[in-house]
């Protein structure tokens, strides 16, 4: 799967806490194997990769630039995002 969006997502609920999200059920991809998210914008890199918007598949292989992986990651601290990035395989440009 690619994702092309460089814009950000103009719902802003979205972006609010994972508290306000627990009205929405998971997005699962159980059958993905590979993420572009390089021509994505950070909005979309952090919803496939906090848990509570997203379930990954194990193994699946992600591009993404490093730069935003890191961001979005909080330097690698962010308990939202651990269990997804430990599922992952990464290409990073």
């Amino acid at each position: 799967m690619t994702v092309v969006n460089e814009k950000e997502q103009k719902n802003q609920r979205c972006r609010n806490s994972n508290d306000d999200n627990e009205n929405f059920s998971i997005i699962q991809y159980p059958h993905l194997t590979e993420l572009d998210l390089l021509e994505a914008h950070d909005d979309y890199v952090e919803q496939f990769l906090i848990d509570t918007k997203t379930c990954l598949p194990n193994n699946v292989y992600i591009l993404i630039h490093y730069k935003i992986l890191k961001k979005i990651t909080y330097d690698f601290t962010r308990d939202e995002t651990r269990i997804n990035c430990l599922k992952i395989r990464y290409h990073v440009e």
